[in-house]
């Protein structure tokens, strides 16, 4: 593994602080809401996108819930928004939170979600428990080929704020605040192979063999055989696939892929090494399970 030391630590830090948050306690029971997914049926399809940031994973909700039929694969274990979701819910405990959430959210037979490793430590302290609780019937792995780029579209949501560009494109969204800042990109570059590391661990030990697939291979295709592709692979059937688009645009633009070239030009031999490191990985793109 190359050594990316501080950036490793930070996140290692920031999943250990997130796991100490208390997402339950003092939450009002609401019995109204509870009776009226009681009658709801556990989903038979449960579907999990396991992702890194900033590699599209809001784009492709976005496509996956116009579509219909799919579920709405939302990030519903990332701990800066959990508790929000617990108290609509009248959650009592990260069982029943998961009880609750795949009757509401998977009422049609299909619940999906969206989460990352750090979502998975800070919330259920590792993979084996989240998989004991979920019991996932079908697993897909989103990642970024560029992981550069993705490490530039980081700084650059970090610096501007600015995490979608959502509705009419703004071609200047963040842009006259965004710097270039290579400390910067080196250390999100850190994060991302190690929230990759952690995941392609996870599935090594669970057995899991997802669906891989990319932000390029998204960006390559159709939305259609985007979302077919996600529907054939967890046994669900889109429900509308004309004129199918997502609200989502890229933020990146000329700047951002200025930012890639310099950096990849100033660091060549370490872009070398994370290109090798990440061969095996690149290289099961695309793989059915």
């Amino acid at each position: 593994m190359i050594q990316f030391a501080p950036a490793r630590g930070a996140e290692r830090l920031k999943q250990a602080l997130d796991s100490f948050r208390s997402h339950f306690r003092g939450i009002p029971d609401r019995p109204g809401f509870r009776d009226k997914v009681s009658g709801v049926s556990a989903p038979a399809v449960r579907y999990v996108i396991y992702f890194t940031p900033r590699s599209g994973s809001s784009r492709l909700t976005d496509l996956i819930e116009n579509a219909g039929g799919c579920g709405s694969p939302r990030e519903f274990f990332n701990p800066t928004w959990m508790r929000k979701n617990a108290e609509f819910m009248g959650a009592q405990s990260l069982r029943d939170y998961l009880n609750l959430l795949t009757r509401r959210f998977g009422h049609t037979g299909v619940f999906g979600c969206e989460i990352t490793s750090g979502h998975m430590v800070a919330v259920f302290r590792g993979g084996r428990r989240f998989s004991e609780l979920l019991r996932p019937t079908a697993s897909i792995f989103l990642i970024r080929e560029n992981i550069i780029a993705q490490a530039v579209s980081a700084s650059r949501m970090k610096q501007t704020g600015v995490a979608h560009n959502v509705g009419e494109v703004r071609a200047n969204t963040g842009r006259a605040e965004f710097r270039y800042s290579p400390r910067q990109i080196h250390y999100y570059l850190g994060r991302l192979l190690y929230m990759e590391r952690q995941l392609e661990g996870f599935f090594r030990r669970a057995g899991v063999e997802p669906l891989r697939i990319s932000y390029e291979i998204l960006t390559d295709n159709s939305p259609q055989q985007s979302v077919s592709r996600i529907a054939a692979h967890i046994g669900a059937r889109a429900e509308q696939l004309d004129g199918l688009d997502s609200r989502h645009q890229k933020i990146g633009d000329e700047l951002s892929r200025e930012y890639v070239a310099r950096f990849r030009r100033e660091h060549v031999r370490l872009v070398g090494k994370i290109d090798s490191y990440r061969e095996p990985i690149l290289r099961r793109l695309g793989e059915n399970p």
